[in-house]
């Protein structure tokens, strides 16, 4: 989806598309070209993207399918994240019992600051409004989660069953 979302932006070669994802995960991932051009080349199969030769080199279109394709995945992320939010649970099965603790705050601490990163840059949410709403929504929901914190049973108190009797 990522490569369509650049395709949607401009044309683009395998060898950019890497590249914007090094920049993009802050090299977190930066992938070769054997991971690149097989999804590339699976995208022009399914026809959700063609290819054009400008300059002597392939470059890699979205086409009107793919552009749809991309709508649908942005509704879905934008409506809480899909399927993709439910498979961070995944990660966490994987996660050792003992290191949870540190990695949940770690992912807190990485989500944090993507949110104030997002809600500070104008040139990832051009809107004032925009800014504004994610400061306010973000205080409420910070506050909710933290009295839910707060009133969370704790260990060695007894459970949640006995306590609400």
């Amino acid at each position: 989806m990522y490569a369509l979302h650049q395709m949607s932006r401009s044309p683009i070669y395998g060898w950019q598309l890497a590249e914007r994802i090094a920049e993009t995960t802050k090299g977190g991932w930066r992938p070769g070209a054997g991971a690149v051009y097989p999804i590339l080349k699976g995208l022009v199969r399914q026809k959700l993207a063609r290819t054009d030769v400008r300059g002597g080199r392939k470059v890699y279109l979205v086409t009107p399918r793919g552009r749809a394709r991309l709508a649908l995945m942005r509704a879905r992320i934008r409506d809480g994240g899909g399927r993709y939010m439910e498979l961070r649970r995944l990660v966490l099965d994987i996660v050792d019992p003992v290191d949870r603790p540190e990695w949940a705050i770690e992912q807190l601490r990485r989500s944090l600051t993507m949110f104030v990163e997002l809600s500070d840059s104008v040139d990832l949410v051009p809107s004032a409004r925009g800014r504004a709403l994610m400061s306010r929504q973000g205080a409420r929901e910070l506050r909710e989660a933290l009295s839910r914190i707060e009133h969370a049973p704790r260990p060695g108190t007894g459970s949640r069953r006995a306590r609400k009797r």
